[in-house]
């Protein structure tokens, strides 16, 4: 029988160089720790990310928030819904389209974007931390660019 202590690394291959790989397991161990983050202040991503939007674009009607969000109008409803809810966000009619409806954060929800928005810069502090004074804006170009090679025919 071997010691556990006494048993040699085992051989990964190509998997430590794969690039794919190495972009999983960074972007996995950031969204856990954004994640973290969201969590301590009771949201889920997607309602973090509209009240950020909303924050910065008081009166913005649905459709345009899910357009900007990137999602269907179906799946951000149900979203609002739990956000106006928690006092949050409010639905005014817009007087132009009374079908419409224009999102305004409370007071609260202001807050609570206000704090969203501290911890992403805690959160996007702490990744660039570690890639150096320039490592972050160097890293942001190599990816744009491995997106737009992936994409290549």
């Amino acid at each position: 029988m071997i010691a556990s202590g006494s048993l040699p690394a085992p051989d990964l291959g190509p998997l430590p160089d794969l690039l794919d790989l190495a972009l999983k397991r960074g972007l996995r161990a950031a969204e856990q720790e954004l994640l973290r983050r969201y969590e301590a202040l009771g949201v889920r991503p997607a309602e973090a990310s509209a009240l950020i939007v909303l924050a910065r674009n008081e009166g913005l009607p649905a459709v345009r928030l899910a357009a900007a969000l990137g999602m269907k109008q179906t799946n951000l409803v149900a979203v609002l819904d739990g956000l106006e809810r928690r006092g949050l966000v409010e639905r005014r009619r817009l007087e132009r389209d009374r079908r419409a409806a224009a999102l305004c954060l409370t007071e609260a929800g202001a807050t609570l974007a206000g704090r969203l928005e501290a911890e992403i810069e805690a959160h996007e502090a702490k990744l660039a931390g570690g890639l150096g004074p320039d490592g972050r804006y160097r890293l942001a170009g190599l990816l744009h660019r491995l997106t737009e090679a992936a994409a290549a025919e």
